[in-house]
């Protein structure tokens, strides 16, 4: 598991990790959820040393730590997707061509500078209550998610998406799955609900675009993560 996780990190993450036999993208998906726990775990307690001085500082640097250690990956997939969603209400036909343009537009800059704020506001009120455990958590849900995404929706197009799609082992989800919730229930039991929000972005991809690209993988596990950040919070009392 430690020559996988290391690629995972080299693929998924800005540290600075040296992978001697790399095996390629698809293979070491069955880290993710092991990345979301290095990357979360880092960035709790970032927040929580920082937010014994203040939880509005805790909110922000744990915001800035999450997402610096991603390279802003996701947060691109955000901008993509609302891009793509916005060229396509008159033209569906339009929606991946716009998603694959490197320039972003104002629907997606706005929807960025939406998911930023409400990464800082909720994690604020996570380091208002001390619920910092969650944020491992979350972002090892949401990253089950987005291989689980992968591997059993259709691909849109080539790129990412269709790199997992056919080469990522379907094996090994399910026991995520069991690990997780069972991890939740010891440390944060509200996030144990995280499979509620896995499968409704599943669905609504599946509803709404017909499948899955990295885009959609990679704005899923920002959307995943914002939705379990609030569910923690509400699941701690609200602070």
């Amino acid at each position: 598991m430690v020559a996988p996780l290391l690629e995972a990190l080299s693929w998924f993450t800005v540290l600075p990790v040296r992978v001697t036999a790399p095996r390629g993208l698809a293979a070491c998906v069955p880290a993710l959820p092991a990345v979301g726990l290095v990357v979360g775990g880092i960035a709790a307690l970032s927040g929580a040393a920082a937010g014994h001085t203040d939880p509005y500082l805790g909110g922000v640097v744990a915001t800035v730590v999450g997402l610096g250690l991603t390279g802003l990956i996701h947060l691109d997939g955000v901008a993509d997707l609302a891009d793509g969603l916005a060229a396509s209400h008159l033209d569906p036909g339009r929606r991946l061509v716009v998603m694959k343009d490197p320039h972003t537009g104002a629907m997606g800059a706005a929807a960025v500078a939406l998911a930023v704020a409400s990464r800082v506001v909720l994690l604020v009120a996570v380091a208002s209550c001390g619920a910092w455990g969650a944020l491992p958590l979350a972002a090892a849900w949401a990253r089950l998610g987005a291989w689980g995404w992968a591997v059993t929706l259709p691909p849109l197009g080539d790129g990412m998406g269709y790199t997992l799609h056919h080469g990522a082992p379907r094996r090994g989800v399910a026991r995520w799955g069991v690990a997780l919730f069972l991890l939740s229930l010891w440390l944060a039991p509200a996030m144990a609900l995280a499979p509620l929000p896995l499968l409704a972005w599943g669905g609504w991809l599946r509803r709404s675009l017909g499948g899955q690209n990295g885009d959609t993988l990679g704005a899923g596990i920002e959307v995943v993560e914002l939705l379990l950040f609030a569910t923690a919070v509400v699941g701690a009392g609200g602070g």
